[in-house]
């Protein structure tokens, strides 16, 4: 299973998060062309780790999430909104395509903290999340 689909569908359920970035939200990087443009507000996340194979029933990647914003307080404002939405996940369905996800929960591993992103010079506040998942 890949844990990417599941946690991208609970970010994009959220109005709070939809309203900021409406679907930029992304794996692993901000795509070339948008990080060629002005700050874009957006959320980046990608598997760091965790027990995340496909023997395993319930997956338990740690999920680093990069909220970016043309401002510190923007880029904080956006985290604040994930935040919301994974500490508030319990025992929640999510379909994608014709495929189910009961994802449990989400903790916070790591208190999202405020850099400059060097390779687009964006804002960001990074956070690191194990999300735990399996197939519904």
């Amino acid at each position: 299973m890949d844990s990417n689909i599941p946690f991208r569908a609970v970010l994009a359920a959220s109005s709070a998060i939809t309203d900021l970035v409406n679907t930029r939200i992304y794996a692993i990087r901000v795509p070339r062309d948008l990080a060629q443009l002005d700050p874009q507000k957006c959320i980046v996340f990608q598997i760091t780790g965790g027990a995340s194979d496909d023997e395993t029933p319930v997956q338990q990647p740690i999920i680093d999430v990069r909220c970016y914003s043309s401002t510190s307080a923007g880029a904080r404002v956006l985290y604040d909104a994930v935040r919301t939405r994974l500490t508030a996940l319990n025992n929640e369905v999510v379909t994608v395509s014709t495929k189910s996800y009961l994802c449990f929960d989400a903790v916070e591993e790591m208190d999202g903290w405020d850099e400059v992103d060097p390779d687009t010079d964006w804002s960001v506040v990074i956070g690191s999340w194990r999300f735990s998942v399996k197939e519904a």
